[in-house]
């Protein structure tokens, strides 16, 4: 009985340095070589994480209908949040999913003219993982999350450590198109697309990334 006690100790220690094993040794890239990793992504890619830091989406004025201009956000475009994830999906067929998850839940899926009059997006896909903008010479990782991915956030107002209460009415709702779409289902499919320039370290198809800018 001690003998097995003590095996089954060892696996407690043993089991984070087995799935650490799995990650290859972390190399660091430029940001045109990151690029290059995500243009590289053409099947479904789970259990990506990475750590990412951009300054927040607010409004310019607090409830701007009502008060015009008599509040102004004090934080605009100085508020920078620096985000940890993990569990976050790429590589996928976004209707595929929705067609799925909308018939499991009873609810006829979207025709071939609803989806053809969808409003248009604003980037082309490159790769399952790669979207540019149509417009810019900019660059995005395309990316599903969920409320458990975020292992931590870490928010400065002028490079000074800030509590979220301080500033979350100002904060917009960053709701997408496809959301539309999705406000009959149980749990919408999450997906977004983020800057590469924003982007510090990911790991992704097993690899560990530092993007140097």
């Amino acid at each position: 009985m001690l003998k097995k006690k003590y095996k089954d100790i060892r696996l407690v220690f043993l089991y984070p340095l087995i799935l650490y094993s799995k990650i290859k040794i972390m190399i660091t890239i430029n940001e045109n070589e990151f690029i290059e990793v995500l243009r590289s992504v053409n099947t479904f890619v789970p259990n990506a994480g990475m750590t990412y830091t951009k300054v927040l989406d607010m409004n310019k004025y607090l409830d701007f209908r009502t008060n015009g201009k008599a509040n102004p956000n004090p934080y605009y475009e100085q508020l920078e949040g620096t985000f940890r994830v993990a569990n976050i999906q790429s590589g996928f067929e976004y209707y595929e999913q929705l067609d799925r998850k909308m018939t499991k839940e009873g609810i006829v899926p979207l025709t071939a003219e609803e989806k053809a009059n969808r409003k248009p997006i604003w980037y082309n896909l490159e790769s399952k993982a790669l979207a540019k903008h149509k417009t810019k010479d900019e660059y995005y990782f395309r990316y599903q999350d969920h409320e458990s991915s975020y292992l931590s956030i870490n928010y400065t107002f002028l490079g000074n450590p800030i509590d979220k209460v301080m500033f979350e009415a100002y904060l917009k709702d960053t709701a997408t198109d496809y959301s539309k779409y999705q406000k009959d289902l149980d749990n919408e499919l999450r997906i977004k697309v983020l800057n590469v320039k924003n982007i510090n370290r990911m790991v992704i198809n097993k690899q560990e990334y530092e993007i140097t800018h």
